[in-house]
């Protein structure tokens, strides 16, 4: 009895073989089935009875079923080409039809026939009439055999199609079979059964797919045989498909992990390591690869590297087992042929016998200047010991040197005829050792003076250097110790004093050399610490040139009188003449010693004492003293000619000055006294004390001439009026000075600043050329910068004249001066103290200066007053806000500035009011334009604050009276309604709300100007109504991007059909990436249209479904891409339509063709959204990471005793900005104007969800609002942009525009 088949676990019933006359119903309910492969199979072979189950193999019975299957699609195949023969056949046997349809010859027929019978005619005439007749009729006989060979053509294609489809049921059937069939031998090879069998695909890098396969596939199968499974590797896809059981996948994806997760590491050992493992017949390495086989291990012996390949486990082992390899090297120098035998032996047989020995390789190398080094490679042990051999070994044999100390006159003698006598010394301190009978031959003793020892008188001793070999130094310098000392006895020192020493000496050295003929061999020398020196080795030779010299000091003695530096010149110059005559008829002589200290006196000791009282006497009549000044300051001394200061010290005191220009000092010379008094008057004249104060500031140029007036007549009047100030103006800097009592100071000061305020002064810009004359002649930059500046501005061939107040002049010729040269100059005006101190935590620490100039690309200088900014516009705006930040940490609260908007420039810098608060506080107030702001400066920082509260107050005031309405930028097309044409809807305004409305388009703002707050708001109101009208006539609404052809229709005619239709106009704004659509018209038109294309889209998306993301509104433009870049390649690549939904935050993706592309597309979108939110999330702990370090950064400030930023001054927090777009979501309206919301409603029985608009559109005006950000050029001519961090660091920023303007 034969065994029953084996059990597969299925399902088995009849399976319907498709009929020729049946067709395959049974199999095209099978193929509709689930589309698991175990679901197939189970399908397949419920077909089957058990008893058939028992009877045959499965995989046979499957087989032979193909094979009926594959009968029935050829002969199918046949009928659908013999079909399509025949129907080619048919359309080339096609009959002509006639011109003329049916209907014309029908109807031309009739009229013949009705002419032929109703009318009478010649014979020959009705024969023409009947053959055109019978023309007619063959004609209409055509048409009828073409109809109906028409018909035959339409039947036959029925034909063809029928058989198309159930060829396209038997493909499908087939393949279906060919699956189950492949699962069913699957299971066979796995001895398994096909539900057991599950599919799993793991992820593999491209690079590591061959690394998985093995050579010729042997990983693979190896992995197959010891899991039992069945492994495919996709190349194009890199993904490993395992199919088997589950438990079968799950040990063979564990086997496969080994090799996928292989990493490739390449390690570089030091240069020793890899010596040491290719030497040695490279036993560690085979020791190493033998010990991690599953690790590929390779040399690479031309670049020193090693490349592990394997799992990370095991390659970090084989590196750990790398990098444990204690392997060292050192080096020794070998001086000389000496030490290099003893290391190498003859013919290298000591250096071979140590390598061995310690099991270390050593080689011995030559450098280029003779000299050679020994190296020793191995484990650090075996290193030691034989480093340590060869060190003892040549120890033993060294030659060192040592020396002694010697007197430099002892030199001089051993020195002496050739060398004689150290020659002797050398000589016998050899034999000495000789002598010891320690060793057969005598040892080499040399004995030599340093050479590079200057000759004699340059040093009380010498080096004298003993060379032996190491067992024998120190015998030897004992020997040359005891002879040296005892030499040493036969020096005699003299002590005398150092202004004697020349004397000794004599002119030339004559009696010295007297001295030395007196004691023949003695030697004579001078030291330089006032002594001399007598060598001999005769006692009474010394003794006699001692009293020799005691009795050349005897006959000149010195006396001292102390004398002052500043005094010198004058007793060595004309008034000290008398003086010096004097002296020289007592019989002395008198200089001044070498520290200009003391007047030195030489002669006997009475005419020493008698000259000594007439100096003295002479400079206490004649004591000088002085004092430095700023070189601006020296006219200031010499003003007002005999009653200016000098001459007033001078009578006062009895004194004489000296003003030196060329080196900045004032000496006086009188009494000391008088001097000292003198010198106190002049300090406090120029620098202030007991109750005088100066002050200095700087005046504009072109106002110069107003503040001295005619003939100096201005100064005059104030000196007059302020009782003892006195004013000096330095013409070069342009600074005023003004000296005296305090009160009267301050006031005339205020004065002063008041005046230059309110004075109106003219400037100019000379040399024009014809080129910059006609562009501006052609140009309305003239008329705008005045207009900015409110100043006056006159335009002629050659010059440009200026006329206005000094800081609205300065600053229109800034601006001038930058549109002709490229360059702009700003400044930040300082007081006088403020400027040092700006100036020395410059010099203290430049770091500061160097970023701002490196991050802001900004020239910046610090002058007298102010700081001095210059380069492009948009370098310099950006340089002063990174400089106020700065500055308000150096100088606190001195320096203040009050934020306002450049529509109230003009009523916030009215001259006579900021005077007046100037006045009142005693700070000085000014405009800045670049910062947009008004900066208060004082040394004091309280007065500082109280005009800034002035300030404030003002604003506060003039904003009631200034109103800014400002609009989105979505909203730029309200204001051309609100100017009406050719402005006439603006004056209209201006007449009925007496306001005046100034349109600032970059900034989509409307200010509105009023004498009083409610005729400000009566405007506002009248703004407000024109706005909401424009509003109602004019909405916006969004239509999936998609969708937008077939709305618009071809040649617009859907779009022209909707505006026909509602009486309103419609068009499509921003073509790129946007949906949106405005409708202009009458108001209930304009709801009518709305409603009627919102019925329309919703109709729309229901037969056009598609899969939805939803997104955050700052990754939509990352996922839209630079001009729409990424979006249209995700597009091109899954074929689909991807519609963005800003309101709903959503992006759809439509159309395709099929459900996986659009999942795919989806996909796409998503990994984007993943991969930026990663960076706004890294972005977010880069800006709390920035803000911790800035309030570090003012907390170090505090401890180090600077000063908290200035009131007034907006401290804004730093922005860190990586790649993508900066989050700006809370600065814009969640709800922009115009825009059409689409409520939960029902038409035509569909509902359709409530569509969230929150719209977050990044402009480049709302970009460059924020007064941080700049813009410039780079060399292909695209905008880049920056941000400046109050910091002091600038970011690029790659910004992506919402829409562009």
């Amino acid at each position: 009895m034969s065994s029953p088949p084996p059990s597969y676990g299925l399902s088995l019933g009849p399976l319907a073989v498709p009929d020729p006359i049946m067709g395959s119903a049974s199999l095209a309910g099978w193929s509709q089935h689930s589309a698991t492969d175990t679901d197939d199979v189970s399908q397949v072979t419920d077909a089957f009875s058990v008893e058939e189950k028992q009877q045959f193999d499965l995989a046979k019975k499957l087989g032979q079923r193909l094979d009926d299957l594959t009968l029935e699609r050829d002969r199918t195949q046949r009928q659908v080409q013999v079909e399509q023969q025949q129907l080619n056949q048919l359309n080339k046997s096609q009959p002509k039809r006639p011109r003329d349809t049916k209907s014309v010859l029908q109807q031309r027929a009739k009229q013949l026939e009705r002419d032929r019978v109703s009318r009478s005619m010649p014979l020959s005439q009705e024969k023409s009439l009947i053959r055109q007749i019978d023309g007619i009729k063959k004609s209409l006989r055509m048409h009828t055999q073409a109809d109906q060979h028409q018909q035959t053509i339409y039947r036959k294609k029925a034909e063809m199609a029928k058989a198309r489809e159930l060829l396209k049921t038997l493909n499908a059937q087939v393949a279906k079979m060919e699956k189950v069939l492949s699962k069913v031998d699957l299971a066979e090879k796995l001895n398994c059964t096909p539900a057991d069998i599950v599919m799993r695909e793991i992820d593999c890098p491209i690079k590591l797919l061959q690394y998985v396969s093995g050579a010729d596939g042997s990983n693979v199968r190896a992995i197959e045989r010891k899991c039992s499974v069945d492994i495919s590797i996709d190349k194009i896809r890199a993904k490993i498909r395992v199919q088997g059981s589950t438990s079968a996948c799950i040990e063979a994806i564990q086997e496969l992990k080994h090799y996928t997760c292989a990493v490739d590491m390449e390690i570089t050992p030091n240069s020793d390591v890899f010596t040491y493992l290719l030497s040695r017949q490279s036993a560690p390495l085979n020791a190493i690869k033998e010990s991690h086989p599953e690790v590929i291990i390779d040399v690479w012996a031309n670049i020193s590297r090693i490349k592990l390949r394997g799992h990370p486990t095991n390659v970090d082992a084989a590196k750990v087992a790398f990098e444990s390899l204690a392997v060292t090297s050192q080096t020794r120098p070998l001086s000389g042929s000496r030490e290099v035998h003893l290391v190498i032996g003859k013919t290298g047989e000591i250096l071979r016998e140590t390598s061995e020995k310690h099991m270390v390789i050593m080689d011995v190398t030559k450098g280029s200047s003779e000299k050679c080094t020994l190296r020793i490679i191995g484990l650090s042990p075996n290193v030691e010991e034989a480093m340590a051999e060869i060190n003892f070994k040549l120890h033993a044999n060294e030659q060192v040197q040592d020396h002694v100390m010697v007197d430099s006159l002892l030199r001089e003698e051993l020195l002496s005829n050739s060398g004689a006598a150290i020659k002797g010394f050398q000589n016998s301190v050899s034999q000495v050792i000789s002598g010891d009978g320690e060793v057969s031959v005598a040892p080499s003793v040399l004995l030599q003076f340093e050479k590079n020892e200057s000759p004699r008188n340059s040093a009380s001793k010498s080096k004298l250097v003993i060379k032996a070999s190491r067992t024998n130094i120190e015998r030897a310098k004992s020997l040359v110790t005891k002879k040296i000392a005892h030499l040493e006895t036969m020096i005699l020192v003299v002590n005398i004093d150092s202004e004697m020493i020349p004397i000794v000496i004599g002119k030339g050295g004559s009696t010295m050399r007297e001295l030395r003929q007196e004691g023949q061999g003695a030697l004579i020398e001078t030291t330089p610490e006032n002594t001399i020196k007598i060598y001999s080795t005769d006692e009474g030779t010394r003794n006699t040139i001692e009293c020799k010299i005691y009795e050349i000091i005897a006959r000149n003695q010195v006396g001292y009188v102390e004398i002052d530096k500043n005094t010198i010149g004058i007793l060595l110059g004309e008034p000290g003449k008398g003086v010096r005559e004097t002296c020289k008829e007592l019989g002395c002589d008198i200089n001044v010693s070498k520290d200009d200290t003391k007047v030195v006196i030489r002669g006997t000791v009475e005419k020493i004492e008698e000259s000594s009282e007439v100096i003295k006497e002479f400079l206490a009549k004649n004591h000088v003293d002085g004092m430095s000044f700023d070189p601006e300051d020296e006219p200031v001394l010499r003003m007002g000619g005999k009653d200016s200061i000098l001459s007033t010290v001078a009578k006062e005191y009895g004194v004489i000055n000296n003003l030196r220009r060329e080196r900045n000092t004032l000496q006086i010379r009188g009494e000391a006294d008088k001097v000292k008094a003198a010198i106190k008057d002049v300090q406090t004249f120029l620098n202030g004390g007991e109750g005088n104060i100066v002050v200095k500031f700087k005046v504009p140029g072109e106002a110069l001439g107003g503040v001295i007036g005619k003939g100096g007549s201005n100064i005059a009047k104030l000196e007059t009026e302020f009782d003892g100030a006195r004013i000096h103006i330095a013409r070069e800097g342009h600074v005023v000075s003004i000296r005296g009592p305090e009160e009267n100071v301050k006031k005339c000061r205020s004065k002063m600043l008041t005046d230059i305020a309110t004075t109106r002064v003219i400037d100019s810009i000379d040399g024009l050329s014809d080129e910059k004359f006609n562009e501006l002649s052609n140009s309305d930059f003239m008329r705008r910068t005045s207009r900015f500046t409110n100043a006056s501005i006159t335009l002629s061939e050659n010059s440009i004249r200026i006329r206005g107040i000094s800081g609205d002049v300065r600053d229109a010729k800034a601006s001038i001066n930058e549109h002709l040269t490229g360059t702009y100059r700003a400044f930040i005006d300082l007081e006088g103290s403020q400027t040092e101190r700006v100036k020395n935590a410059s010099e203290r620490d430049s770091s500061h200066f160097d970023r701002i100039k490196a991050t802001a690309g900004a020239v910046i200088e610090i002058e007298a007053f102010a700081v001095v900014i210059s380069g492009k516009k948009s370098n310099v705006k950006k340089a002063k806000h990174q400089l106020m930040e700065w500055l308000g940490f150096i100088l606190g609260n001195e320096l203040r500035s009050l934020k306002i908007h450049r529509a109230l420039y003009k009523p916030m810098s009215n001259p006579e009011q900021l005077a007046s608060m100037a006045n009142e506080t005693g700070a000085c107030i000014s405009l800045d334009r670049d910062m947009s702001c008004i900066l208060v400066r004082s040394e004091d920082p309280a007065r500082s604050g109280e005009a800034l509260q002035l300030l404030e107050g003002m604003l506060v005031e003039t904003k009631k009276r200034n109103l800014l309405v400002k609009f989105e930028t979505a909203d730029t097309w309200l204001l051309s309604i609100i100017v009406g044409k050719g402005g006439a809807t603006i004056k209209k305004l201006e007449q009925d709300s007496n306001c005046r409305f100034d349109i600032i388009k970059e900034e989509v703002t409307v200010v509105i100007s009023g004498e009083t707050e409610d005729i400000v708001q009566s405007g506002k109101a009248a703004v407000d109504e024109i706005v909401d009208q424009a509003r109602k006539e004019c909405i916006f609404t969004d239509i999936p991007e998609s969708a937008m052809s077939a709305f618009i229709g071809k040649g617009g005619s859907g779009i022209k059909k909707f505006s026909s239709d509602n009486q309103v106009k419609m068009e499509r704004i921003n073509k790129l990436h946007s949906g949106t659509i405005k409708i202009t018209g009458k108001e209930e038109n304009v709801a009518t249209a709305r409603d009627a294309v919102v019925a329309w889209v919703m109709e729309w998306e229901a037969s056009n479904e598609g899969i939805s993301v939803d997104i955050d509104e700052r990754i939509i433009p990352v996922v839209i891409g630079k001009g729409g870049e990424t979006i249209r390649r995700i597009q091109k690549e899954t074929g689909c339509k991807l519609d963005i939904n800003r309101q709903q935050s959503t992006i759809t993706a439509r159309e395709g063709g099929s459900d996986n592309a659009r999942k795919e597309a989806v996909s796409k979108v998503q990994t984007i959204i993943d991969e930026e939110m990663i960076q706004i999330a890294k972005r977010t702990a880069e800006k709390e990471q920035a803000e911790k370090a800035r309030a570090s950064v003012r907390s170090k400030s505090t401890e180090n005793g600077g000063s908290e930023a200035p009131a007034g001054t907006t401290m804004k927090p730093p922005v860190t900005v990586s790649a993508g777009v900066k989050d700006r979501s809370s600065e814009f309206a969640s709800k922009p104007v115009g825009w059409a919301p689409v409520n939960d409603q029902k038409k035509n029985g569909k509902s359709k969800k409530e569509t969230k608009h929150v719209v977050n559109k990044l402009t480049r005006n709302r970009l460059l609002s924020d007064e941080n950000i700049s813009c410039e050029k780079d060399e292909s001519g695209q905008l880049v942009y920056f941000y400046a961090s109050p910091l002091g660091f600038s970011v690029k920023l790659d910004v992506q525009f919402d829409e562009e303007n």
